[in-house]
């Protein structure tokens, strides 16, 4: 079985990351930890103190690194997934990503916090995914809540 790690980059806003741990604990023992990588404002003093109790009131884990290589580093997946807000170079399709990810034994998959895209250089560093079906990009909460319906549907 595939170790899930579900994570969100530059995050500055308290009430998306709280939104985001809600969904990724929800999911139960599906996915190893939330993973927060650069957190910047209100979002790291206040929204991550109240993440880290709401994780420990649940026996889930969150990691927070200060960048997005550091948390490459030490937990070392088989593949970095970069949720993208436009259709990159050699993108994948969220069926695409399912049936890739059934032959992984780690995987950490990022949305980026922001109403911005991920850098060229953080996509050059993994496999870009697009959810296609919207005219509008949808932001990072809905992004976590379709991976996650979309992983729990397919992978259990």
């Amino acid at each position: 079985m595939v170790e899930i790690f579900i994570g969100i980059h530059n995050i500055s806003s308290p009430q998306r990351l709280k939104d985001i741990a809600k969904i990724v604990f929800g999911s139960g023992d599906l996915v190893k930890a939330l993973v927060v990588t650069k957190p910047t404002g209100l979002a790291a003093q206040a929204g991550l103190p109240e993440v880290m109790v709401q994780a420990y009131r649940l026996s889930r884990t969150v990691l927070v690194f200060p960048s997005l290589m550091d948390a490459m580093e030490l937990l070392r997946p088989d593949t970095l997934y970069l949720i993208a807000r436009s259709p990159q170079e050699n993108y994948l399709e969220l069926q695409g990503f399912i049936n890739e990810i059934k032959n992984k034994n780690r995987i950490l998959v990022m949305v980026h916090g922001e109403d911005a895209n991920f850098s060229k250089e953080d996509l050059a560093r993994g496999r870009p995914i697009f959810i296609e079906g919207f005219s509008l990009p949808i932001g990072p909460v809905a992004e976590v809540a379709i991976l996650m319906y979309v992983i729990k549907s397919f992978i259990r």
